[in-house]
């Protein structure tokens, strides 16, 4: 079996194949909240108790967009990242800021992220679901008056662990509207 490249992976995660689950759905509702308490998590700087939720198996990259013609297709780079991580190196980097040595976010950042215009799709590996939004990251740091504001789409895999009836996030792919983030880092969690 080949592994799929870093294009492979955007082109699925971005057009995704199985049928939609309407709004009412319970399955839609449960990965609604499952959002809704990533994001209260992140936003309350719970970084441990987020790595819960994470898969083993976890993807985790948000490619460089670019600015293109439309004659000259994709704006997604697929070589370029802003980040590329998986459970491991996202466990190191909460540890890291749980640390002393965390210089880009200490003290941490205020956050708050909106989750919005969710569409969840079946996929063909059972008990897992497309779960794709928008997120605008509101971010304010120290006492400044100033803030960052971030807005992607979000393309996430959600996988049901039937045995333990939890859900984790097995990948994500997060396409920011930037070309230039209005950030000095991302030592933030989108």
């Amino acid at each position: 079996m080949t592994t799929p490249t870093a294009t492979d992976l955007i082109a699925q995660a971005t057009d995704p194949q199985g049928p939609r689950i309407p709004s009412n759905h319970p399955t839609y509702a449960r990965i609604h909240d499952f959002l809704l308490d990533e994001a209260r998590l992140l936003d309350e700087n719970r970084l441990e108790e987020w790595l819960t939720l994470l898969h083993p198996d976890l993807l985790y990259i948000a490619p460089v967009r670019r600015t293109r013609l439309r004659s000259e297709g994709n704006e997604i780079d697929p070589l370029s990242r802003h980040f590329d991580e998986n459970h491991s190196s996202l466990t190191a980097r909460i540890r890291r800021l749980q640390g002393d040595s965390a210089y880009a976010d200490d003290p941490p950042s205020r956050t708050q992220r909106n989750i919005a215009n969710l569409t969840v799709h079946q996929t063909d590996q059972p008990h897992t679901y497309t779960a794709t939004h928008n997120l605008t990251l509101y971010r304010n740091r120290h006492d400044t008056p100033t803030h960052d504001i971030l807005t992607a789409t979000r393309h996430d895999t959600v996988h049901h662990n039937t045995t333990t009836d939890q859900l984790l996030l097995i990948q994500r792919i997060i396409i920011l509207n930037q070309t230039t983030l209005g950030t000095n880092n991302l030592a933030i969690f989108l």
